[in-house]
């Protein structure tokens, strides 16, 4: 699975999963941004965050993403 995914007023996702992998790569870029941030999760959360119904619900499962150690 590999992709990317804009989500207005967050930013844009690149996530790719290895043949093999239970885990997803994700980089993440927020909107007005130069940094890109790096973080790890499963295919279900990266799903919510791409699928979220709300901007507050999608902010704060990145933010939940990207404090996970």
């Amino acid at each position: 699975m590999h992709g990317r995914h804009h989500i207005p007023g967050i930013g844009t996702l690149f996530h790719h999963q290895g043949w093999f992998s239970r885990r997803v790569q994700v980089r993440f870029l927020s909107t007005g941004q130069t940094r890109w941030l790096t973080f790890t999760t499963d295919p279900t959360a990266l799903i919510e965050i791409i699928t979220a119904g709300r901007l507050a619900e999608a902010r704060t499962l990145m933010s939940l993403c990207l404090t996970d150690p």
